[in-house]
């Protein structure tokens, strides 16, 4: 890694792969990813431009898309909720990401295992639309990912109406 904050993220990582795998010391690899980003701050350290490189928005991006699923397609995880809400702690900011994700990723990796599917990732969305309908669920709110038109419910693809 080119920093020790790149490293603290894959940190981060690993905690959500044990997690997802369902596999033991989940608490403990939170614990080391928080520890590693309280580590790993300096006094010029910016957390909000930390935390929105691809690095460490890829690693925000699974839990997003799992309470997602869990709550009809909806962004059910706000930037605060991941972070907390005092920047000015960069090392404790940084650290929220991990202290947040041990309460809630293995419940919402078992919730989307129960309902058995993953939702799309969020793209454009529309609401009500008189030109797209899901055969599956007759939602008319969208979701376009790159060339897709997606159901925003059920994250099937529409069709045009």
């Amino acid at each position: 890694m080119a920093t020790p904050l790149q490293a603290a993220c894959f940190d981060e990582f690993v905690a959500d792969f044990r997690a997802a795998a369902g596999l033991d010391d989940v608490a403990a690899a939170y614990a080391t990813a928080a520890d590693s980003y309280r580590d790993a701050v300096d006094d010029g350290t910016q957390p909000q431009a930390v935390a929105t490189t691809p690095l460490f928005e890829a690693a925000a991006a699974p839990i997003k898309q799992l309470a997602r699923t869990l709550d009809n397609g909806e962004i059910a995880i706000e930037w605060g909720d991941l972070h907390g809400s005092d920047p000015a702690a960069p090392g404790d900011f940084l650290a929220h990401r991990a202290k947040f994700k041990q309460q809630r990723f293995e419940s919402l990796v078992d919730g989307c295992v129960t309902e058995g599917f993953l939702a799309a990732p969020r793209g454009t969305t529309e609401y009500a639309t008189d030109h797209h309908r899901c055969p599956h669920c007759d939602s008319r709110d969208v979701n376009w990912i790159a060339e897709s038109v997606l159901c925003l419910r059920c994250s099937r693809p529409t069709e045009a109406q």
